[in-house]
């Protein structure tokens, strides 16, 4: 198999020379969103096709010894790319949580590792000489993706209606589309073509926040209070955008 991504594509191809199949996916948007993703596709149109001639998987069992507390030191937010997998515990139980999707059951194969049982992928949370989480990695579909730990989510700053309008519009990503921003019931939303809407958050006058991924907006502003444009921060890297 193999995958790539140029401009606002990605596209998965695998191959099964003995079964005689091929399996090929396009999309048009970059980062993929959850349901999106041609990896996953690809395994979905996999496992339609061939899952006669695939060994049965082994049944994960539960480590009942790993405590409450041990399973509280893996809450967290950990960076995905494209999204924000959240864990945390509530009533004695482990949920997992992916942007733009609901909550699912993870349970303890070890101290060190949650699995879940609507889908075949695990969790492997890594610790440095103190014992504290610094990132977890993703199996998931023969593929391993790590992810790194995130700070808390940043806290909404209440601005001015005025401000909070001013930041609606059009903005041009070139290649990658036009990300639009808009107010909906009292909350800002924004998305990029070919993308779902997600809520973004400001956190000062001048910067907006995605709640579900890792990324913030820093606007800039002409003499008269109204901005002119921005630039998107993610994966440590920095993309200046105009407003339209």
């Amino acid at each position: 198999w193999h995958n790539g991504g140029l401009d606002g594509f990605l596209s998965h191809l695998s191959r099964y020379p003995d079964q005689n199949v091929n399996i090929i996916v396009f999309t048009n948007s970059a980062p993929a969103g959850p349901q999106l993703n041609p990896d996953k596709a690809s395994t979905f149109l996999r496992d339609i096709c061939l899952w006669e001639s695939m060994p049965a998987r082994q049944m994960k069992s539960v480590d009942d010894k790993v405590d409450i507390a041990t399973l509280k030191r893996l809450e967290g937010r950990y960076d995905l790319g494209g999204g924000i997998i959240t864990i945390s515990v509530k009533e004695d139980q482990c949920y997992a949580q992916l942007t733009g999707q609901g909550p699912i059951e993870v349970f303890p194969k070890n101290e060190n590792v949650l699995f879940a049982r609507v889908v075949d992928a695990e969790l492997e949370f890594v610790s440095d000489d103190n014992g504290i989480v610094t990132h977890a990695m993703l199996h998931q579909n023969g593929a391993i993706q790590k992810a790194p730990r995130l700070g808390d989510a940043p806290p909404t700053v209440q601005v001015s209606d005025e401000i909070r309008q001013s930041f609606v519009g059009n903005y041009d990503y070139g290649p990658l589309g036009t990300l639009q921003i808009k107010l909906e019931d009292g909350k800002l939303m924004a998305k990029l073509t070919g993308q779902q809407f997600l809520e973004v958050i400001p956190v000062s006058d001048d910067e907006l926040s995605w709640v579900g991924v890792n990324a913030q907006l820093k606007f800039e502003r002409d003499e008269d209070g109204n901005i002119v444009k921005t630039v998107h921060h993610q994966g440590g890297q920095q993309m200046p955008v105009k407003k339209i």
